[in-house]
């Protein structure tokens, strides 16, 4: 699986208890993506729609074999773009 986050600093300063240094960490806001492998992409694309609530954007797409190689899979693949919310 892969995963993009959103993050941004936080407003507020955070203060370390062994230092008296005051640094801004930064806070998740998003997630912005992320990708599955199944063997079963219709499936997996219902069971997001009917249960998770996630829309599918057009139609399935071939992935590329330079990003297949790079996700250690051989063979063809398929991607199906989702949302959820907005």
């Amino acid at each position: 699986m892969t995963v993009q986050l959103q993050v941004e600093p936080r407003r507020e300063p955070c203060h370390i208890s062994r230092s008296s240094e005051t640094h801004a960490p930064r806070a998740l806001r998003a997630v912005a993506g992320f990708s599955l492998v199944t063997a079963d992409l219709p499936r997996l694309v219902r069971f997001c729609r009917d249960v998770l609530g996630f829309s599918a954007h057009g139609d399935d797409k071939p992935i590329d074999e330079a990003e297949m190689t790079l996700l250690g899979l051989s063979g063809l693949g398929r991607r199906q773009v989702l949302s959820l919310g907005g």
